[in-house]
This record gives C-alpha cells, sequence and structure tokens, in this order.
C-alpha cells in the first residue's frame, strides 16, 4: 500500500479570455517553474474559461489530455475577469491557491519563491 501524500496541494487560478497562443507557452514555462519545488508541494493547474470565442478551450483540454494536474472550468457565459477569478477560487481543491494571468506579464518563474 501507498504511503498517504503528506505534500500540500496548492491550485493555481489562471483566468482565460481567447489566450489560444498564450496558454502553450504560459504552460510550458509554468511546469518548468513548479518542478523546481515538486517536492515539496503538489499542485493543480484551475483555467477559468470565460467563454473564449477562439481556441483557448481546446489548447487547455489538448494540455489536460497529458497532463492529470490541469483542469478546466468553463463559465456559462462572459462574466469578466474578476468573476472568473472568484469562481476558480470557489472551485480551487488546494490547500491553498494563487492567481496569475496567463499572458505572462507576471512570471510564472516566481511561483516557487512565493512557495
Amino acid at each position: 500500500m501507498d504511503a498517504p501524500e503528506t505534500r500540500k496541494l496548492v491550485t493555481i487560478v489562471c483566468p482565460v479570455f481567447n489566450e489560444e497562443k498564450a496558454v502553450p507557452l504560459f504552460y510550458q514555462r509554468l511546469t518548468k517553474s513548479l518542478a523546481e519545488v515538486d517536492d515539496k508541494v503538489r499542485f493543480e493547474i484551475l483555467f477559468v474559461n470565460n467563454r473564449s470565442t477562439d481556441g483557448t478551450e481546446a489548447q487547455v483540454l489538448a494540455l489536460r489530455e497529458k497532463d492529470s494536474r490541469v483542469q478546466l472550468l468553463t463559465l456559462s457565459r462572459n462574466f469578466g475577469y474578476q468573476a472568473s477569478i472568484s469562481a476558480g477560487m470557489r472551485h480551487a481543491s488546494g490547500d491553498a491557491s494563487l492567481n496569475i494571468d496567463v499572458d505572462c506579464e507576471d512570471p510564472p518563474e516566481l511561483i516557487p519563491r512565493l512557495v
């Protein structure tokens, strides 16, 4: 029998709206950064889709096929940025959560320092 998981779970809430081109680059940078602290904490990556009209949802679903940490919450209509963050925080499974935009204006490489 496997030992119970002792690492805390952190949910990374990622609001998205028409971010089809940014999602793959963000995911690549994020997962590389998370690997630095993988021995200390587990991560859930929760993309909150604010009813994108491009291929954002398909990009996230493709990532979810490869990485079980990736989750997708799609809102019933475009409620706006703040509502996306609120919805993500309500659906977060982690012991802690943080939010970050997918446009990489705030570098995901800083997350290990926060942890």
